[in-house]
């Protein structure tokens, strides 16, 4: 098994935080914002699952997303577990999200997520995620704020 990839933000948004909380747990809405990521099917009120394309030309790679919205307190936190499986690796990951009103009646989203490879690729996952986390979180936010304020 490889190192887990750590990162951890706050996303602030000028929206309500009830209709932050219908968007961020709302994995068809959240979709977009997801390079690659195809039509979300919803297995019930809960689970979820996605086709995602990663990569391009001799490196792309498709894989079957799955996921689940754990712990849901609404409209305060949720928990979203991931798992991404393609040819030889599987990803688990684990998004945490505390929702906050702001004073100016907007909403601050804290989030915290955990990203861990394992199987035969897992070596090279993990290297990737390292080198191109961070600037996908940032593009992901920033969409996700550009969703929330629409």
């Amino acid at each position: 098994m490889s190192e887990a990839f750590r990162a951890n933000g706050e996303l602030a948004a000028a929206c309500p935080r009830r209709r932050a909380w219908a968007v961020l747990t709302d994995p068809a809405a959240v979709a977009h914002c997801v390079p690659g990521l195809g039509t979300v099917e919803r297995v019930d009120e809960r689970r979820f699952r996605a086709p995602l394309r990663l990569g391009s030309g001799l490196l792309a790679m498709a894989a079957a997303v799955e996921g689940e919205l754990t712990e849901l307190r609404e409209p305060d936190a949720a928990t979203i577990v991931v798992q991404g499986r393609a040819a030889g690796t599987t990803v688990a990951a684990t998004v945490r999200l505390a929702l906050r009103d702001t004073e100016d009646g907007g909403t601050i989203a804290a989030w915290s997520a955990e990203i861990v490879p394992s199987g035969a690729l897992a070596g090279l996952v993990a290297r990737v995620i390292a080198e191109q986390g961070g600037p996908a979180l940032e593009r992901l936010a920033a969409c996700l704020r550009a969703t929330l304020e629409a």
